[in-house]
């Protein structure tokens, strides 16, 4: 027999004598029946007269659809929830009213439909001159009463009306039909619906709440996790230990805290995997339909058409089982994703996508399924052409059609229900037509969303003893045990939160919903009463810390007898358990395989192989041998790295320009601007077309106000060195390290008047001397180049190239530049001193050889510098951390 969760003892007489039972939700209403008609199969009763038991709501309206049929009520088309949204939202947009220009007129909509449903069901005499008076002297009420008048005017015009304009009819009527009615936990009654029940009924009576039956506990926790988890462990108790027994959890958030305990119960119950689907607990509430995985990636594809989309959400795509694509895990595929974060923007035109998705080639291949797709969708003109709500529901099934849409593969109980709850929604527009005209594609796919975002996704389950619902949905239930969650002083009660079109005084006079904090005091005061009179046991729990913020324990628990919680220690005890039994082996392998001659031909990375190698083996390998390569960072605005190559080219093209020290001495002011304007220019120019487009034309006028600025600063730098001429500008070398062949491009090479050559690499940002010290030096770049030169170079040398910060850093055997340090006796404190230049150029010598030699002899192991993990992106792959939580040490 299926758990009952209504006591009908109280109801008895009503029943007898024929009493309507109205309750204040559909879920209790359904209660009361099922209650009803358990005693009658428990009689032995085959066939039985059904309990008349509803909702105060859907029992009004039946009542006014009654009215309208017996013709004591005028019949007008009643508007859904959306269709009267989308008429606030017209006139609001058409409204030039002052205080009418909106950010969001979707939300000031859906306020303004709110406060004419409260003025109605208070009956706020809105014709009055002193209430016209108040809504006049507040500025946003102002605007809204002008935008009420609008929409009530197209309301008469339209012979339209809402589900409270049905009960202000109903309430206006000479009932020919009278009731009796019994009201079940209905301590609350607008005084609209008051008013109907005083013209329907002869009789409206309250089923008092019953008495606190049991005793009422508080748990408090360290943080919500802990909370939720040792409220499923509960759960489970209670269902092992007593299988007979009623349970129901009460969420304040049934969206957030929904998913968590979801996992919680499933773990918990061991219902994870396989046997998903045999959960022995009721959600009250599901999921937006929006959410749901397969009509998710439904919106997903529909969104495609639109000019710009994010990056993520194209990945999703192309790994979504709903969908047909073939290649989606092919090599061709992965190296498409990382050209699309790459581009370093988070979205992307949709145009450039459809480009990209075509010409992507690895090999003989060129092109994934999914430019296709693209390709096919941008082909349909009518995407292009306006049309009604309902004429959009045949193209957009023909655009996911062409994707494939769901996919070819078997759906599970839930994925085909979320896909029959998606044909309605899409058949729902079809009433949109009236109210909102021929709109286009990015309007009808909003209204889409729209709709999918208001429709609840609930798997249809047996009825189980155990039921998570919202705090309104409790109220009435008859359980055994009740347990209310995260009953903190910022949430029990909640904080008042006044509709913003109504005056606050009229809404604080009438006690309208979360008008106040004591209104909200005594609605929360009132619920948990009503808990206590139907439950055997409440218990209570509240969260010290939430989202990092201390909180206390709300002021209505405090008469609750405080307990202290089972499985409240900071560390999850099923991790603990799991960690316990688990077992490890270290296993020391330190190299690979060494490189063959074919592989070492496909190599790629220049300096970067023997720089890797130095801060980290492993990263090595997996950079160069295995091709491993986080994804690309975002950025706003300009990324380091494109900051870097615009300095380059601008400080190339200055120098290709003015080719010695003499020659810039000797520009006048003028020529000098005009030049690093050029420089400048040149620079912000080498961005990639499509990064300009991105970036916009103000943040690059910015950019090269920046860069001028910079490369003023840096030629007041070169001012202050000796003579020299620029000899060689992105020069290309070549460098043999034992089999190791590396392809060099050298910054300048700068010629000094005793004919040697200083080395030069710039950086935009910081560079020290002691990153070339050492048997690992951490940027060995600039010691490659001066390893690959004919002759020995008089210095090496960091172009440092930074606003208010530029300078020489180098090492050499000559003084003519400032900041380069020629007394090698300063260079080291722990480390040998080395006789002169050449011999310390021996020493750099022999340790990229032996760099090198390490590179081919496979070493890979995981033995990073300090800081080289900071921007390595491979600690998922070498799993640093993991080995540095087990030895104890700080993470990298």
């Amino acid at each position: 027999m299926p758990p009952q969760f209504f006591d009908l003892s109280p109801l008895e007489s009503y029943i007898e004598q024929g009493y309507t039972v109205l309750t204040p939700n559909q879920r209790l209403a359904r209660a009361i029946q099922g209650a009803w008609d358990a005693r009658q199969l428990s009689h032995g009763r085959l066939v039985w007269e059904p309990l008349s038991a509803s909702s105060i709501d859907a029992w009004l309206h039946e009542r006014w659809q009654e009215a309208v049929r017996g013709a004591l009520a005028p019949s007008r088309l009643v508007l859904s929830k959306q269709q009267e949204s989308l008429l606030w939202q017209a006139i609001i947009s058409n409204s030039e009213e002052e205080g009418a220009e909106l950010i969001h007129p979707g939300a000031a909509a859906d306020h303004a439909a709110q406060a004419r449903e409260r003025l109605l069901m208070w009956q706020v005499p809105m014709t009055r001159a002193d209430t016209a008076q108040r809504f006049d002297n507040e500025r946003d009420c102002r605007a809204f009463h002008g935008w009420l008048r609008m929409f009530e005017e197209q309301l008469e015009r339209e012979t339209w009306a809402t589900r409270a304009d049905c009960l202000a009819a109903l309430a206006a009527i000479h009932a020919a039909s009278r009731h009796k009615v019994v009201l079940v936990a209905s301590a609350e009654l607008a005084p609209l619906e008051r008013a109907c029940l005083d013209v329907l009924c002869d009789v409206v009576d309250i089923l008092p709440t019953p008495a606190p039956q049991g005793s009422a506990y508080v748990y408090p926790f360290p943080e919500q996790r802990q909370e939720l988890a040792a409220v499923a462990a509960w759960a489970a108790r209670i269902h092992r230990e007593q299988p007979e027994a009623t349970a129901a959890i009460v969420l304040a958030d049934t969206g957030e805290q929904r998913i968590a305990l979801d996992y919680l119960l499933r773990r918990e119950f061991d219902c994870l995997g396989q046997d998903y689907y045999s959960l022995p607990v009721n959600f009250s509430t599901g999921i937006g339909l929006s959410r749901a995985p397969v009509v998710r990636d439904a919106l997903t594809v529909l969104a495609t058409v639109l000019d710009r989309i994010r990056v993520d959400q194209v990945v999703d795509l192309m790994h979504s089982r709903f969908l047909q694509m073939p290649d989606a895990g092919s090599a061709m595929a992965v190296a498409f994703i990382q050209q699309l974060y790459r581009r370093g923007s988070e979205q992307l035109d949709v145009g450039a996508l459809r480009t990209l998705a075509n010409r992507v080639q690895l090999d003989d291949e060129e092109g994934l399924v999914l430019g296709q797709y693209l390709l096919a969708v941008s082909g349909m003109r009518e995407l292009r052409q306006k049309a009604l709500p309902s004429q959009w529901v045949e193209r957009f099934n023909q655009v996911l059609d062409t994707w494939g849409w769901p996919g070819s593969g078997d759906l599970d109980s839930l994925e085909y229900q979320q896909l029959t709850r998606w044909y309605q929604t899409l058949d729902g527009l079809h009433a949109l037509d009236m109210v909102t005209g021929a709109v286009d594609y990015a309007e009808a796919l909003r209204l889409l969303r729209l709709s999918c975002d208001q429709q609840v996704s609930h798997p249809q389950t047996a009825q189980s003893r155990i039921q998570v619902l919202g705090p309104l949905e409790a109220v009435g239930l008859n359980v055994d045990y009740l347990w209310v969650c995260g009953v903190q002083g910022g949430t029990w009660p909640s904080p008042p939160r006044p509709n913003p079109f109504i005056p606050l005084s009229i809404q604080a006079t009438m006690a309208m919903p979360h008008a106040t904090p004591e209104r909200e005091w005594q609605f929360s005061e009132t619920l948990l009463q009503q808990y206590r009179g139907a439950c055997g046991a409440l218990y209570a729990s509240y969260s010290r810390q939430v989202n990092g913020a201390p909180e206390l324990p709300s002021g209505l628990i405090e008469t609750f007898e405080e307990a202290e919680a089972a499985g409240g220690e900071l560390l999850d005890p099923h991790w603990v358990t799991q960690r316990g039994g688990s077992s490890s082996e270290l296993l020391l392998e330190i190299s690979a395989p060494a490189p063959d001659d074919a592989e070492l031909a496909a190599v790629r990375g220049g300096s970067s192989i023997i720089e890797h190698q130095s801060q980290c083996p492993f990263r090595s390998f997996a950079a160069h041998r295995l091709e491993a390569e986080p994804l690309a960072a975002f950025t706003l605005g300009v990324s380091a790295s494109e900051r870097g190559k615009i300095v380059h080219e601008a400080l190339q093209f200055l120098w290709s320009q003015v080719d010695s020290h003499a020659a810039l001495a000797g520009l006048q002011e003028s020529p000098r601007d005009a030049l690093v304007r050029a420089a400048a220019e040149t620079g912000v120019g080498s961005l990639r077309t499509y990064r300009r487009q991105e970036l916009g034309r103000a943040c690059l006028e910015l950019e090269q106000q920046r860069l001028e600025q910079l490369l003023q600063q840096w030629l007041d730098i070169e001012i202050e060195r000796g003579e020299f001429a620029v000899k060689h500008l992105e020069e290309p070398v070549q460098l043999s390290l034992s089999r190791l062949q590396i392809s060099l491009r050298v910054d300048r090479i700068d010629q000094l008047p005793d004919g040697r050559s200083v080395i030069v690499d710039y950086k935009t940002g910081t560079a020290a001397i002691k990153d070339w010290l050492g048997e690992r030096p951490a940027k060995p770049q600039l010691l490659l180049y001066g390893l690959a030169a004919d002759e020995l170079p008089a210095a090496l040398s960091f172009a440092q190239v930074r606003p208010d910060d530029c300078g020489y850093v180098g090492i050499g055997d000559t003084e003519a530049i400032p900041g380069v340090k020629s007394d090698l006796s300063k260079l080291y404190r722990d480390a040998p001193v080395y006789e002169d230049w050449e011999a310390l150029n021996r020493h750099w010598q022999s340790t990229l050889q032996a760099l090198a030699q390490s590179f081919l002899d496979g070493r890979a192991e995981v033995d990073p510098l300090p800081n080289s993990c900071t921007w390595c992106g491979l600690q998922d792959l070498c799993r640093i951390n993991d080995t540095r939580e087990e030895q104890g040490e700080d993470r990298a």
